[in-house]
Formats: structure tokens, C-alpha cells, sequence
């Protein structure tokens, strides 16, 4: 399945994507730095120390949680998959097999694990091995997804996906990174480093040959978002959007929370602030704020100016000035 951001109509006014890693992040920017799990030579003393047999220690890093665990012995884990969550789980040290109907699959050291499917996986681990499992909303996942290709995609939830170590390379160019953040404030570390461990994983999932096995579109919540673009001043109220899609409004409006992480109300807004916005960068709009306001729906000038100021950080009157200025220098 090509999940390459697909070309809008000539009526659009803005990137979706801009608008999706917007939703997705609730303001109008996008971290994109790589970080990754920690590779077996780069990990502290800690961990890899031998005395310590026992190690099993819980990270909360943002919107992830993050469970280090080493096996003294060979054992069989159960790893419990639940409908708001995938797992990402890595062997920093030593290897294992996981299990499934029919199926078993080696999992060799610095290789990954992507777990959609709700249920249970056994994993039997190797004497010695020390892993990383990694517990991600489900809906996080999607939206950074959405906002990352410009199209609404929703998890599949397959069977076990094995990442190579060719994959696993895309997040070790910054892994130093998520372990000194994680020696500095123990265990605890910031917002920071989960999101920008998100920004690489989601690069490489979005990527083939993972895409198409992880992802498939929101046909219906693609729908109502292209039509949305292709027709930014004319009401959409959640009747029409959803007949559009062929769903129910209510349908519709949990689509939109589970693929791109806004409500479908919150995205209108958000689109058509991003279409002021456009218009009064390029310095050739000629309507006062109050008209263009009125021509996206909004009902108060301030309301608008709340909102605009809200998601880009400075007010239209700030934005057209510099349009502007810039224009008069050129």
C-alpha cells in the first residue's frame, strides 16, 4: 500500500500534513529529531552489570512507558498486548523467539518487535538477555502517523513484525541521546526525549517495507478531510461530513480522535486557520481581518484572534505586517 502524502485539490489552501502534525501535537510544530532505544554498547553501567541479575526497572517518559528487564535464566513471557496500546520490544543484550500460531520467529539482539494485535505473545528469552518493551498509545501512534504522511491511517494489528537491524540503524544515529536524558533525570526523563524517540520510530514505520503492514487508510475520515480542504468556507457541520463518508456523525467524530488525535470540530478550525494564515503570508490579501474571519465561519472577530493567536503564536495583524515588510524589502 503506498502510504506517500497524496496530492490535495487545487482548492486547498494548506498542507494536510501541516495540519495533522499540528493535531497531532496539539500546536503548530513537528519534532522530527531521531532517538532510539539504547544499543548494548551504550548502555550504563547499571544495566549491563552482571551483579545485578535481577534488573527490572519501569521508565515513564512522556506519553511512553519503558520496562528494562534482564532474564538470569531462559523463560517464557507472556507479553499482554491491550486495544490502547502497541509494544515495541527490543533485546539490547542476548536474543529469543516469539511465538505465535503456527509460527516461530527468531529475534536476535538490537532487532525490534512491533505488537499491534490485542491479545497475548509468547516470547521465550534467552539465558542472559536484557529487554526493552516499549508501551505506546495506540491513538498516539496513528496521529503521528496521520500527521507524518498526510493521510488519516489507522493500525492494522497483524502478527509480529520483526525490524531488521538495517530498520533498527534509523534510530542509533541519536541514541545517546535518550540515555543521558535518562541517567541525568533518572527515571523520569522529559517530554523531549519520548517525543523525539517517536519522531524516528514513526519515520521508519511510515516507511516501506513496514508501512503497508502496519498502516491502512481511514477511508472515511479521508473523506470528510477532502472535502474539508476542497471547499474551506462552506459550512461543515458533522450531518453533512458524515454522509460524505458514509458514516455515522458519530462514527465519524471517533475516527477523527482515533486517527489524527483532534476532534472532527477542532480540525475544521484548525484547517481553516491554517488557510487565513496562508492568505495573509502571501501579502496579497486585501480583506480585513474581520472579512476573512467571517468568510472561514468564524462567528466574532476576537473569538477568531483568540484562536489564530492561540496556534501560531502571534496575531493575524502580527502575521500580514510581516508579510508585508518582507514583501517591501524583495
Amino acid at each position: 500500500m503506498d502510504l506517500v502524502a497524496q496530492p490535495q485539490s487545487p482548492m486547498a489552501t494548506c498542507p494536510r500534513s501541516r495540519i495533522l502534525a499540528a493535531a497531532s501535537h496539539g500546536s503548530g510544530s513537528f519534532g522530527s529529531s531521531a532517538i532510539s532505544l539504547p544499543a548494548q554498547g551504550a548502555l550504563p553501567a547499571a544495566w549491563v552489570d552482571r551483579t545485578e541479575p535481577q534488573l527490572r526497572r519501569r521508565i515513564k517518559a512522556g506519553d511512553l512507558s519503558l520496562e528494562l528487564r534482564r532474564y538470569p535464566g531462559q523463560r517464557g513471557v507472556q507479553v499482554k498486548v491491550r486495544q490502547t496500546e502497541i509494544l515495541f520490544v527490543v533485546p539490547l543484550h542476548g536474543e529469543g523467539e516469539i511465538l505465535g500460531d503456527g509460527f516461530a520467529k527468531k529475534l536476535e539482539c538490537d532487532e525490534g518487535v512491533f505488537l499491534a494485535r490485542p491479545g497475548v505473545t509468547t516470547i521465550i528469552w534467552h539465558t542472559g538477555a536484557l529487554v526493552a518493551t516499549v508501551h505506546i498509545p495506540r491513538q498516539k501512534v496513528q496521529a503521528l502517523a496521520s500527521a507524518r504522511t498526510g493521510i488519516p491511517l489507522r493500525i492494522i494489528g497483524g502478527d509480529a513484525l520483526i525490524l531488521s537491524r538495517t530498520a533498527m540503524d534509523g534510530f542509533r544515529p541519536a541514541q545517546e541521546a535518550l540515555l543521558e536524558d535518562i541517567q541525568r533525570q533518572g527515571e523520569m526523563p522529559g517530554d523531549a526525549a519520548a517525543q523525539r524517540f517517536l519522531a524516528a520510530w514513526i519515520g521508519v514505520m511510515t516507511a516501506e517495507p513496514y508501512a503497508g503492514k502496519i498502516f491502512t487508510v481511514a477511508r472515511s475520515v479521508k473523506a470528510a478531510m477532502d472535502h474539508i480542504a476542497a471547499d474551506t468556507c462552506s459550512p461543515c457541520d458533522h450531518d453533512t461530513l458524515a454522509r460524505i463518508a458514509a458514516v455515522t456523525p458519530r462514527t465519524l467524530r471517533r475516527g477523527f480522535l482515533s486517527c489524527l488525535g483532534v476532534s472532527l470540530s477542532a480540525y475544521v478550525q484548525q484547517v481553516r486557520l491554517q488557510m487565513i494564515r496562508d492568505l495573509l503570508a502571501s501579502g496579497r490579501e486585501s480583506r480585513t481581518i474581520t472579512e476573512l474571519a467571517q468568510a472561514a465561519g468564524f462567528a466574532s472577530p476576537t473569538g477568531f484572534t483568540r484562536s489564530y493567536s492561540r496556534m501560531f503564536d502571534e496575531t493575524p495583524t502580527r502575521t500580514r505586517v510581516r508579510a508585508v515588510q518582507n514583501g517591501s524589502a524583495d
